[in-house]
């Protein structure tokens, strides 16, 4: 996963990253494995952020840090990408990817997640949270990215 435009952090997440080629791989490997694809949907975090030029990244960075291995230890994170603050705007963007929502509940409770928002909560100039839904259909072949509604 990787993305494909300079303006990511705030591009529609769906037109953000490559994610054409991410199905192609799957269907790859589904092929490959001979493995029958069973329609699902993954929930996925989007945090779309902007701070400061003056922010003491460094310090954002072990937070982060400390979050992702929570959220590894709880369980269910599929994927997590980070992007790199533009210089000159100070957006960025970071997602995750869950096996399900509960998942990310879980990911999300600890005292590593806590303590990010408790330090940042003055750090940012602007902080957006998104929940969409990754509905992957056909093995690959037919695939969306939409709301996510509870």
């Amino acid at each position: 996963m990787k993305p494909v435009r300079a303006d990511y952090a705030t591009a529609p997440y769906a037109q953000a990253f490559n994610w054409n080629t991410v199905m192609d791989v799957l269907q790859a490997l589904v092929g490959e494995e001979n493995y029958e694809w069973e329609d699902r949907s993954f929930y996925v975090v989007v945090f779309k952020s902007r701070v400061p030029p003056t922010t003491d990244k460094s310090h954002l960075g072990r937070l982060d840090e400390r979050s992702h291995e929570e959220a590894m230890e709880s369980g269910g994170l599929l994927k997590y990408w980070f992007g790199t603050a533009d210089p000159d705007t100070g957006r960025n963007l970071a997602t995750c990817i869950w096996r399900e929502r509960t998942d990310a509940k879980r990911g999300g409770a600890g005292e590593g997640h806590r303590r990010a928002m408790r330090e940042t909560i003055g750090l940012y100039t602007e902080w957006k949270f998104e929940k969409l839904r990754l509905a992957i259909r056909g093995g690959g072949r037919d695939w969306d990215i939409v709301e996510w509604f509870d």
